[in-house]
Protein backbone atom coordinates (compact mmCIF):
# COMPACT_ATOMS: atom_id res chain seq x y z
CA UNK A 1 0.00 0.00 0.00
CA UNK A 2 1.32 3.54 -1.05
CA UNK A 3 0.72 6.30 1.54
CA UNK A 4 1.58 10.24 0.72
CA UNK A 5 2.22 12.07 3.61
CA UNK A 6 2.54 16.10 2.85
CA UNK A 7 4.38 18.04 5.53
CA UNK A 8 4.68 15.56 8.27
CA UNK A 9 7.48 17.83 8.63
CA UNK A 10 7.32 21.42 9.60
CA UNK A 11 8.26 23.93 7.16
CA UNK A 12 11.28 25.09 9.02
CA UNK A 13 12.53 21.60 9.05
CA UNK A 14 11.67 21.12 5.22
CA UNK A 15 14.07 24.39 4.71
CA UNK A 16 16.76 23.43 7.25
CA UNK A 17 17.21 19.85 5.51
CA UNK A 18 17.22 21.47 1.75
CA UNK A 19 20.06 23.46 2.88
CA UNK A 20 21.86 21.07 4.52
CA UNK A 21 21.69 18.76 1.62
CA UNK A 22 22.57 21.70 -0.65
CA UNK A 23 26.33 21.89 1.41
CA UNK A 24 26.75 18.23 0.85
CA UNK A 25 29.56 16.88 -1.15
CA UNK A 26 28.13 14.39 -4.03
CA UNK A 27 29.87 11.36 -6.02
CA UNK A 28 28.62 11.42 -9.71
CA UNK A 29 27.30 8.16 -10.35
CA UNK A 30 28.43 6.87 -13.88
CA UNK A 31 26.19 5.83 -16.60
CA UNK A 32 24.71 2.47 -15.92
CA UNK A 33 22.76 -0.08 -18.02
CA UNK A 34 20.36 -2.82 -18.03
CA UNK A 35 19.52 -5.25 -20.59
CA UNK A 36 20.95 -2.64 -22.73
CA UNK A 37 19.21 0.48 -21.55
CA UNK A 38 21.06 3.40 -20.63
CA UNK A 39 20.26 5.42 -17.65
CA UNK A 40 20.98 9.09 -16.96
CA UNK A 41 23.56 10.27 -14.51
CA UNK A 42 22.93 11.44 -11.01
CA UNK A 43 24.62 12.42 -7.89
CA UNK A 44 24.63 10.42 -5.09
CA UNK A 45 25.30 10.77 -1.16
CA UNK A 46 25.25 7.99 1.28
CA UNK A 47 24.35 8.79 4.62
CA UNK A 48 26.39 6.59 6.77
CA UNK A 49 26.10 6.28 10.78
CA UNK A 50 30.08 7.83 10.78
CA UNK A 51 28.91 10.73 8.42
CA UNK A 52 28.92 14.00 9.47
CA UNK A 53 25.74 14.58 7.99
CA UNK A 54 23.91 11.31 9.09
CA UNK A 55 22.46 12.63 12.30
CA UNK A 56 21.84 16.18 11.71
CA UNK A 57 19.45 14.67 8.68
CA UNK A 58 18.56 11.64 10.21
CA UNK A 59 16.97 13.44 13.14
CA UNK A 60 14.71 14.63 11.60
CA UNK A 61 12.82 11.71 10.74
CA UNK A 62 12.99 10.13 13.94
CA UNK A 63 9.04 10.77 14.13
CA UNK A 64 8.65 7.87 11.42
CA UNK A 65 7.22 4.82 13.83
CA UNK A 66 9.81 2.31 11.84
CA UNK A 67 12.11 4.12 13.77
CA UNK A 68 10.56 2.06 16.73
CA UNK A 69 9.67 -1.08 15.01
CA UNK A 70 12.77 -1.43 12.40
CA UNK A 71 16.02 -0.64 11.63
CA UNK A 72 17.03 1.78 8.97
CA UNK A 73 19.53 -0.57 6.59
CA UNK A 74 20.39 2.37 4.14
CA UNK A 75 19.71 6.16 3.66
CA UNK A 76 20.77 7.74 0.11
CA UNK A 77 20.28 11.37 -1.32
CA UNK A 78 19.84 11.38 -5.23
CA UNK A 79 19.87 14.04 -7.11
CA UNK A 80 18.69 14.00 -11.22
CA UNK A 81 19.39 16.76 -13.57
CA UNK A 82 17.17 17.75 -16.18
CA UNK A 83 17.09 15.61 -19.36
CA UNK A 84 16.20 17.08 -22.70
CA UNK A 85 13.47 14.92 -22.99
CA UNK A 86 10.87 13.42 -20.50
CA UNK A 87 12.73 9.95 -19.20
CA UNK A 88 12.08 7.19 -16.76
CA UNK A 89 14.83 5.56 -14.81
CA UNK A 90 14.62 1.53 -14.82
CA UNK A 91 12.37 -0.07 -12.70
CA UNK A 92 13.47 -1.78 -9.23
CA UNK A 93 12.76 -2.79 -6.05
CA UNK A 94 14.93 -1.57 -2.63
CA UNK A 95 14.90 -5.13 -0.86
CA UNK A 96 13.18 -8.59 -1.18
CA UNK A 97 13.48 -8.40 2.59
CA UNK A 98 9.63 -9.33 4.21
CA UNK A 99 7.89 -6.31 5.55
CA UNK A 100 11.06 -4.09 4.80
CA UNK A 101 9.58 -0.04 4.20
CA UNK A 102 11.06 2.44 2.01
CA UNK A 103 10.43 6.58 2.49
CA UNK A 104 11.18 8.59 0.00
CA UNK A 105 11.32 12.19 1.27
CA UNK A 106 11.05 15.08 -2.01
CA UNK A 107 13.59 17.80 -0.99
CA UNK A 108 12.62 20.27 -3.50
CA UNK A 109 9.65 20.29 -5.38
CA UNK A 110 10.11 19.43 -9.47
CA UNK A 111 9.04 16.84 -11.99
CA UNK A 112 9.72 13.96 -12.67
CA UNK A 113 7.06 11.69 -11.11
CA UNK A 114 8.05 8.50 -9.09
CA UNK A 115 6.13 5.39 -10.15
CA UNK A 116 5.17 3.06 -7.82
CA UNK A 117 3.54 -0.52 -9.70
CA UNK A 118 1.17 -2.79 -7.47
CA UNK A 119 3.75 -5.76 -8.09
CA UNK A 120 5.82 -7.31 -5.19
CA UNK A 121 7.95 -9.49 -4.28
CA UNK A 122 9.21 -11.04 -7.05
CA UNK A 123 12.63 -10.88 -8.86
CA UNK A 124 12.09 -7.65 -12.05
CA UNK A 125 13.84 -8.68 -15.52
CA UNK A 126 12.63 -6.02 -17.53
CA UNK A 127 13.16 -2.46 -18.41
CA UNK A 128 10.31 -1.20 -18.93
CA UNK A 129 7.16 -2.49 -16.93
CA UNK A 130 4.25 -3.84 -19.34
CA UNK A 131 0.87 -1.46 -19.84
CA UNK A 132 -1.48 -3.39 -18.26
CA UNK A 133 0.34 -3.24 -14.58
CA UNK A 134 -1.62 -0.48 -12.33
CA UNK A 135 0.67 1.84 -11.00
CA UNK A 136 0.33 5.30 -9.03
CA UNK A 137 2.20 8.01 -9.84
CA UNK A 138 3.43 10.52 -7.09
CA UNK A 139 4.89 13.80 -8.18
CA UNK A 140 7.71 15.30 -6.15
CA UNK A 141 6.52 18.76 -3.89
CA UNK A 142 8.57 19.68 -1.35
CA UNK A 143 8.53 18.11 1.91
CA UNK A 144 6.11 15.06 0.75
CA UNK A 145 7.24 11.91 2.25
CA UNK A 146 6.19 8.38 0.33
CA UNK A 147 5.61 4.97 2.05
CA UNK A 148 5.37 1.66 0.43
CA UNK A 149 6.85 -1.64 0.84
CA UNK A 150 10.40 -1.91 -0.47
CA UNK A 151 9.77 -4.96 -2.46
CA UNK A 152 7.72 -2.90 -4.67
CA UNK A 153 8.87 -2.57 -8.31
CA UNK A 154 9.55 1.38 -8.54
CA UNK A 155 10.97 3.95 -10.65
CA UNK A 156 11.90 7.22 -10.84
CA UNK A 157 12.16 10.00 -13.47
CA UNK A 158 14.98 13.05 -14.64
CA UNK A 159 13.11 16.39 -14.38
CA UNK A 160 12.58 17.65 -17.53
CA UNK A 161 11.59 21.58 -16.83
CA UNK A 162 12.77 21.92 -13.11
CA UNK A 163 16.37 22.09 -12.50
CA UNK A 164 16.77 19.07 -10.14
CA UNK A 165 15.06 16.62 -8.72
CA UNK A 166 16.49 15.47 -4.80
CA UNK A 167 15.16 12.64 -2.95
CA UNK A 168 16.47 10.89 -0.12
CA UNK A 169 15.57 7.44 0.21
CA UNK A 170 15.13 5.70 3.78
CA UNK A 171 14.82 1.50 3.43
CA UNK A 172 14.11 0.71 6.96
CA UNK A 173 14.13 -3.65 7.79
CA UNK A 174 12.82 -5.07 10.61
CA UNK A 175 14.47 -5.78 13.41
Amino acid sequence: MVEVLDDKLPLNFQIHIKDMIMKMPFQLEDVTTWKEIEQRKQFVHILHSESEYYDRIISFFKVLPEFKTHRLHRAKININLPYKTKSSLTPHTDSYIPNSITYLYYVNDSDGPTIIYNKRGQKYDTPKPPWWWKKTKVLPKQGRLVRFPSDSVHSGNVPHTHSSRIVLNLIFHPK
